[in-house]
């Protein structure tokens, strides 16, 4: 409290400069605040319990806090006249406003909120001239000064003002890095003061300027009439006059904020007014107050004004745009309009980073990459109404942008969704989820046809426009293998599920879960599941707290089984949300030949999109585990071919078009398929599985995220120079339990000489290449954004009819067309440790070639079409 008093008071030099040996002893000299207790006590602030005792870890009580205030301003004697402790300053600080709002209690330590309240009301509590105080009659009389602690010793103005301009204001003209970032106030702001005891202000008759960079939530103040705190001096650190606090005046405002698509008539106001329709569908009308300037992105412009036979938006916006219509005084009518015109709009799907560089693919719309490490840039994120940073882009977010210049961006990041089922507003570009009303963005990139009456996922932009929009996914087949629960405060119902992309374990129930087009409660879910599994309850948790499923009773669920726990689940931030049946249809068994032209095997037609489950147990097995599953596509499993498979199938016709969308089958063994991205090898760890085989935890890149896969050793010897950093395989199919028990290595590159392992690539049309980075033979300027690079060919590996083109080991200056749904992927060996990450084919692919860093480069093809693209880059 002491130093809260010295800080108020403007006396951290001094605290500073008395930190030190106190008159206190239970105040050692080592003590954090022992310079604002000297200063506090020079003050007579605080006095201390006597006998030398202080009580510096003490918690400070109400009146004690209050005490302390209304000495610090001046008002000791006059405390002392009306009872002194602790009465009198109780009073004094009652009829000063010291105590409005607070809500401490005599006897109770003050809490920090109740403190803040305290100090807040004290810094414009006039202060009193102790020396010339007399009482007089039955009245008080006492001189107080013309000042406050705001004015005497923070050297600080408070004003009520309207903010004309912004940093973004600003720098949307030019940006270099050493611009102040300022904030005006319009002419007609009100400066307050004390003069002769009352209460006043002074008006400007200018626009006045402000340094702002101390408070990065500034920009959302745009043309609102604020309460802000400034220095009537230059900041002795920045050497400017700053804000240093500043707020939008409650009720001070009228904002209304609308989409251009809403506006009547976009083009023209009205006689003076405004008309456009709400989220509801109800016509309103805004009034103008004469003349209404607009801001369009940030700058004025003097010809572009709101009146009745002016444009209201400015006929060169053609893209999506938001307009806020404010008024700012007493008649309700608009006052100032700010349009902001989106450069763009993208929904992100994932996010990557690297040196610097944050890279994005994207649902729809595009961002372009954004180096956070380049000079004289200025990239403003504001993440759902706070100012962010470009790392806290994430997936699922909604983006809009507006390009001010070419060094400044400000990006209005949203992460709301919403979830239901949609149907369309009359005609208009308008959706209506869950009984509420959202316009379509003009940056949309979806069918309101298509979405009708289905239940949909929205992505929302700041402004809650509707950007994006997809139907909910119908969920991912899994088989239910276990329903179990715990008890306690964190009693919860789970299962144990196998799902198609490998994310298989044991996942709760969502209070309410979605089963089949009804909406149920956990438990009748969990007894449902419970009836048909014939599990035994296990109340216990294990160590992560998840809860143990139950051992198998009366029903053995064996490969016969199966069929009957097929679902569709659909999960979300790890709990299931939806549980789907689908129906089996017929099967197959046999000895029977698969026919890849039609994809079909005995009475079962597949196409490449059918999951296929391979379950490993036999008939007699006590119960089947996550890791007797392998799921893959037809082409996994199915090679046509001399002979055939003893198989059982179960198939199931999702849509009843002949088709099966799922597959179970008994007897399957899996290829490994060369359609897939290779497996770029970061790193590898080694344990051994419960039955004592030596398993491979190996992470690395895939398809452009990063991924771990285990390596069994089961059924296969596998090398561990296999797993060297920067090697390329392919793996075999991932089962449920994330483990593969195939993989080939393509491209070892931990030889001393790097070679391409000449027995890959010889299913369907596969190749590879590899060579360094070289200059265009036309230009000796290497230029990889026009969409190609050279190589000096060091290996080649043939398709399987040996046809590279004219490609050939030794040719030099060989052009690679670079592909854009190819996946790329960095390896960096210019350190000790080997560092391998997801690479964008734009910006800074070879962005130091030529300068710190030589490249190798590995290509492979798959049909005739680029693949994958993994760059070394090495120190020169």
């Amino acid at each position: 409290m002491a130093a809260i008093i010295c800080r108020a008071l403007g006396y951290e030099d001094q605290a500073a400069a008395s930190t030190g040996s106190t008159n206190f002893n239970d105040v050692p000299a080592s003590h954090w605040a022992s310079g604002y207790i000297n200063v506090a006590e020079a003050l007579q602030v605080v006095n201390g319990y006597g006998n030398g005792k202080f009580g510096p870890e003490d918690k400070v009580t109400y009146e004690q806090a209050i005490k302390m205030i209304v000495v610090a301003l001046g008002y000791e004697l006059d405390a002392q006249a009306k009872g002194g402790w602790y009465t009198g300053y109780l009073a004094v600080a009652a009829r000063e406003g010291i105590t409005r709002n607070s809500n401490g209690v005599v006897g109770t330590a003050a809490a920090r909120g109740t403190i803040a309240v305290l100090v807040y009301n004290s810094l414009e509590v006039r202060l009193m001239d102790q020396e010339v105080w007399t009482p007089v009659g039955e009245e008080d009389e006492f001189w107080r000064l013309d000042e406050t602690v705001l004015s005497r010793y923070l050297k600080i103005d408070k004003v009520e003002a309207i903010v004309s301009r912004t940093p973004i204001s600003e720098y949307a003209a030019s940006y270099n890095a050493n611009k102040d970032a300022k904030v005006t106030f319009a002419a007609g702001a009100k400066y307050f003061y004390y003069s002769n005891g009352i209460y006043t202000y002074d008006v400007a008759s200018t626009t006045v300027s402000y340094d702002s960079r101390l408070l990065p939530d500034i920009d959302a103040l745009a043309g609102k009439k604020v309460v802000a705190y400034v220095g009537r001096e230059p900041d002795e650190n920045t050497g400017k006059y700053m804000v240093y606090a500043i707020a939008e005046k409650p009720g001070a405002n009228n904002v209304v904020t609308i989409n251009n698509s809403q506006l009547a008539n976009p083009s023209k106001v009205d006689a003076g007014y405004v008309h456009y329709k709400d989220a509801a569908g109800n016509k309103l009308s805004l009034v103008l107050d004469g003349s209404v300037p607009v801001y369009k992105n940030y700058s004025s412009n003097a010809a572009f004004y709101a009146t009745s036979t002016a444009s209201l938006v400015d006929p060169a916006i053609s893209g999506g745009a938001t307009l806020t219509f404010i008024s700012n005084d007493t008649d309700s009518q608009i006052d100032l309009i700010l349009v902001t015109e989106y450069s763009g709009e993208a929904v992100v799907e994932s996010v990557t980073t690297d040196d610097g560089i944050v890279m994005f693919d994207c649902y729809t719309g595009n961002i372009d990459d954004i180096d956070t490490q380049e000079d004289d840039r200025l990239d403003i994120v504001i993440k759902d109404g706070v100012v962010a940073s470009v790392e806290d882009i994430a997936a699922e977010d909604t983006v809009s942008y507006v390009t001010l210049n070419r060094n400044f961006t400000v990006y209005y990041v949203s992460s709301k969704t919403v979830t239901g089922v949609a149907s369309r507003y009359n005609n208009e570009n308008s959706i209506v989820v869950g009984g509420e009303r959202y316009f379509a963005s003009l940056e949309n990139n979806f069918n309101l046809y298509n979405i009708n009456s289905k239940e949909v996922t929205m992505y929302l932009n700041v402004d809650g426009q509707v950007v994006y929009a997809e139907p909910v996914e119908e969920g991912n087949f899994g088989i239910i293998i276990a329903a179990g629960t715990g008890s306690g405060l964190d009693s919860s119902y789970a299962v144990e599920v196998a799902l198609a992309d490998g994310e298989s374990g044991t996942y709760s129930l969502r209070d309410k879960v979605r089963y089949n087009n009804s909406t149920r409660e956990a438990e009748d879910i969990y007894n449902m599941l419970l009836a048909d599994l014939s599990y035994e309850v296990n109340p216990n948790r294990d160590n992560n707290g998840d809860p143990i499923l139950g051992t198998a009773t009366n029903r053995r669920a064996i490969p016969s089984d199966i069929p009957d726990l097929a679902y569709r689940v659909v999960t979300k931030d790890g709990k299931i949300t939806a549980i789907k049946t689908i129906a089996q249809g017929n099967g197959a068994s046999g000895d029977k030949k698969y026919d890849e032209e039609n994809l079909r095997y005995g009475g079962v037609f597949f196409d490449e999109e059918t999951v296929v489950v391979s379950v490993g147990c036999q008939p007699g097995a006590n119960r089947v585990k996550a890791s007797d599953l392998t799921f893959g596509k037809v082409s996994d499993f199915f090679v046509d071919g001399e002979g055939g498979y003893k198989v059982t199938l179960y198939n199931y016709d999702i849509d009843d078009d002949g088709i099966s969308g799922l597959v179970i089958g008994t007897g399957l063994t899996n290829t490994i398929s060369q359609k897939e991205n290779v497996f770029v090898v970061q790193d590898y760890n080694t344990f051994d599985d419960e039955d004592g085989y030596l398993i491979y935890e190996v992470i690395g890149f895939q398809g452009g995220k990063e991924t771990v896969i285990n390596f069994s050793t089961e059924k296969k010897n596998i090398p561990v120079s296999t797993f060297d950093a920067g090697n390329v395989i392919l793996p075999g199919v991932v089962g449920a339990d994330n483990v593969a028990y195939d993989l080939e290595l393509i491209f070892d590159y931990s030889e001393s000489t790097p070679y391409i392992n000449s027995t890959s690539g010889d299913e369907e049309d596969e190749y590879y290449y590899f060579g360094t980075l070289v200059e265009d033979p036309s230009d000796d300027t290497y230029r990889h954004q026009n969409g190609y690079f050279f190589l000096d060919i060091l290996a080649v590996e043939d398709d399987k009819n040996g046809n590279p083109g004219t490609v050939a080991v030794g040719d030099t200056n060989v052009e690679i067309t670079m592909l854009g749904s190819a996946n790329y992927t960095l390896v960096d060996l210019t350190e000790d440790d080997v560092i391998v990450s997801r690479k964008s084919k734009g910006t800074g692919l070879f962005s130091r070639w030529n300068g710190d860093y030589d490249y190798s480069v590995f290509v492979r093809y798959y049909d005739d079409a680029m693949v994958d693209v993994v760059v070394y880059r090495t120190a020169q």
